[in-house]
């Protein structure tokens, strides 16, 4: 996909919907702007504004437009904003999977979220460093019971797979799934999958006095999340310190947040920070206050 046309309430909001279908930061494309969209009168015969926006040529976006990870975050306005600041939230698609395999995953979501977690401020937090455990001695067995696990599960929602596992330098195990529609088990935003890596944690720790630390992944989702999110981050950025309003982005897990936190860290014209208790926690990027 080269070229896209988008419709929304401004001509600002169109453009930053197009580059996230594109998977492109600003620079890299051309906008044309269509129709510049009206309020109308007393709310009726509104009109969205309309624009086309065109890959430049040589241009290299991250992330390819065709993948489920480019095409379902869109940016859009939230009612509930409070007067003068712009709020956005960001939405996905949904996936239904079979309704056993549902329900365990649902009550495992609910468990992990619902452990509280420090205050978020990005710009306090110094710069992030991936932590480093200890492999465990009996690291052959603790592979095996993971690969268990998760046959039995994946069997029981009849998907075909192979599974490979490792252990990183950091002493993290990397579980990574392969197979043929695997994004049933990725789920709205990984939801699905970072289910199913919290019930093979609790499975693989389970009267243990250490802790192994696992990683699931399938496709490669985990890396492209994070190119996505980074991208989003970089961009929404680039609106606040245009518009000088804030924006909001819908609940994400921890993981996800800390990526737009780490991301807008060195950029000192906007300042983030975590609102709101689990499983509702959210990002918010605001202009940078200056201090006289």
């Amino acid at each position: 996909m080269n070229s896209v046309v988008v419709s929304a309430k401004t001509v600002d909001e169109a453009i930053t919907n197009a580059l996230l279908q594109l998977g492109a930061s600003s620079d890299q494309v051309d906008i044309e702007v269509l129709e510049e969209g009206s309020k109308g009168f007393l709310g009726m015969l509104r009109r969205d504004a309309k624009i086309r926006a065109t890959l430049k040529e040589g241009a290299d976006p991250v992330l390819e437009a065709s993948e489920p990870l480019g095409s379902d975050i869109t940016v859009t306005e939230v009612e509930e904003q409070p007067p003068q600041e712009e709020m956005r939230t960001v939405t996905g698609e949904k996936v239904v999977i079979d309704d056993t395999i549902e329900k365990r995953l649902r009550q495992a979501n609910r468990a992990r979220e619902t452990k509280r977690e420090p205050k978020e401020v990005g710009e306090a937090k110094p710069a992030y460093a991936a932590p480093v455990y200890e492999i465990p001695e009996d690291a052959d067995q603790v592979q095996e019971k993971v690969k268990a696990f998760l046959d039995e599960v994946l069997g029981a929602m009849g998907i075909q797979h192979t599974i490979e596992t490792s252990f990183s330098p950091e002493g993290i195990m990397d579980v990574k799934i392969e197979g043929e529609g695997m994004g049933v088990i990725i789920g709205k935003r990984g939801s699905t999958l970072d289910s199913l890596q919290y019930l093979a944690t609790l499975v693989v720790n389970k009267g243990r006095t250490d802790h192994v630390r696992i990683k699931l992944d399938t496709e490669g989702y985990r890396a492209r999340r994070q190119q996505n999110l980074e991208r989003l981050a970089v961009n929404l950025a680039k609106k606040v310190k245009r518009t000088g309003h804030r924006v909001v982005l819908e609940p994400m897990n921890p993981y996800e947040r800390r990526i737009i936190h780490a991301t807008l860290q060195p950029d000192r014209g906007v300042e983030t920070h975590s609102d709101g208790e689990e499983p509702y926690r959210k990002v918010i990027i605001s202009p940078r206050r200056r201090h006289s």
